[in-house]
């Protein structure tokens, strides 16, 4: 259980301040779909509130967030009419039952508390309140006397996690990898940062870290790459001045991992990376070319389908003085109508996934997601390989990658591809998995496939 602790300082019929700001970061991700980090930026660590305070709101924010599915569930048995509490009022409940099963707060404080955010945004529930609250604290008793059902589906309510993906997990890895998954999820992940070697040498920012009582470790097997040993040193003065510098970037070390095999083996005279995004795999792409080769890779093209990006992306490379040849606005599933004529060594396919591997950075995205997302997602991955494959040049690399563990998206797009007429030319030349710990890096895919020189 979470042990944040509140301020308690306040009294009379108003909740406490942190409690009031955790509100407001949940209407923000519940209806207009933000990210939890970016709600907690905007509406909690820009406020006026004590230290104390934004850390309890963060952890209210990011506890419901990652466990709303069963907080719901929770509720929903005490509620008279469920479909008709909606709004703050569910967020308020939601919030106080999240203090109640998950974290180790006394109970009366945690209802009481309930009771006065309830209050706060409708008079009206606070009796209502009052009585489902008492009942989840009640439920909260039960629940340590009984014993548990199966050890996946405890483990799902311990880490208020859907139990179809906590099952599809399960039968695509192990249980006991879904277990892994879940606890790793809870819990804040590490922080890795990449060392451009466009803008300097990997040891000066070690140094220099260093020098700011800034402790790191140097992954050597990839160029570069840096885990810091306490992910809060991210917000420091030297880091936040290296990252304005464009002297490195955060990155989790699979991303970079995926970078790598981009260049690993030698240098190709051109690429085209499709999902480019904001640029992170492009600076580290370019990074890890000069920093292996001594040179960066001369025709580097860009896609992505978001016009928005490419002022982004562009901004990014300037600052990082990594250079593209062009970014390209296009559908990644109709690369080759956009690309018609051209030609690459390299292709990387940053494919758009369920990001399930991610789901400590964020958390909402476990009770967005369904199985049929999931299908519809390795559709459009299915399309995007097999528009990228006519434009690999004979002898050259595909490289898929995903931010998932999910066969759906991972081996079977692959293998699909690969028993195609589109991936005829092509075979497996290598690839990884990484899977989410508690202390290294998110769960990652990636597929190199190589296509024959004639």
């Amino acid at each position: 259980m979470t042990s944040a602790r509140p301020s308690r300082r306040n009294g009379g019929t108003t909740p406490t301040p942190g409690r009031a700001a955790a509100l407001k970061a949940l209407r923000a991700v519940q209806e207009r779909g933000a990210y939890a980090s970016f709600a907690i930026d905007d509406q909690i660590e820009s406020a006026d509130l004590s230290d104390e305070d934004k850390r309890f709101a963060s952890a209210l924010t990011l506890g419901v967030v990652r466990t709303s599915g069963v907080l719901d569930e929770v509720l929903d048995g005490f509620l008279a009419k469920p479909k008709g509490i909606n709004g703050d009022v569910r967020r308020a409940l939601q919030i106080a039952a999240y203090e109640l099963l998950f974290m180790d707060h006394a109970a009366h404080h945690a209802v009481d508390q309930g009771v006065r955010l309830v209050g706060s945004r409708a008079s009206w529930a606070r009796s209502m309140a009052n009585a489902v609250l008492r009942r989840v604290a009640s439920e909260r008793e039960r629940s340590d006397r009984e014993p548990a059902g199966s050890e996946l589906a405890s483990s799902c309510r311990a880490h208020g996690f859907p139990l179809w993906l906590a099952r599809q997990i399960a039968e695509d890895r192990s249980e006991a990898q879904a277990r892994m998954l879940m606890a790793a999820s809870d819990e804040q992940p590490p922080i890795y940062l990449h060392a451009n070697s466009l803008k300097g040498d990997v040891g000066e920012i070690i140094a220099q870290l260093d020098a700011a009582g800034i402790a790191s470790t140097r992954i050597c097997a990839i160029p570069g790459c840096l885990k810091l040993a306490r992910a809060s040193d991210v917000a420091a003065d030297a880091v936040r001045h290296l990252l304005e510098e464009g002297r490195a970037i955060v990155s989790d070390m699979a991303s970079q991992l995926v970078a790598l095999q981009c260049v690993c083996d030698r240098l190709p005279e051109s690429i085209l990376e499709v999902g480019a995004g904001r640029g992170t795999k492009t600076v580290l792409i370019q990074s890890m070319a000069h920093a292996l080769w001594g040179r960066c890779i001369p025709e580097h093209v860009c896609v992505d389908d978001a016009p928005f990006k490419k002022d982004v992306l562009e901004a990014r490379a300037a600052l990082c003085g990594t250079p593209i040849e062009s970014f390209v606005v296009a559908d990644g599933r109709h690369v080759d109508d956009a690309l018609s004529g051209r030609a690459f060594d390299v292709i990387l396919i940053d494919a758009p996934c369920s990001g399930v591997g991610t789901l400590r950075r964020h958390p909402e995205i476990r009770w967005r997601l369904s199985s049929r997302d999931v299908r519809a997602m390795s559709g459009v991955q299915s399309d995007m390989l097999a528009s990228a494959a006519s434009l690999t040049r004979p002898g050259g690399k595909l490289i898929y990658a995903t931010c998932t563990i999910l066969r759906a998206e991972d081996e079977d797009v692959v293998d699909a591809f690969l028993a195609a007429p589109a991936g005829a030319p092509f075979s497996m030349e290598g690839g990884f998995q990484t899977l989410c710990t508690s202390d290294g890096p998110d769960a990652h895919f990636c597929a190199v496939l190589h296509r024959a020189a004639s």
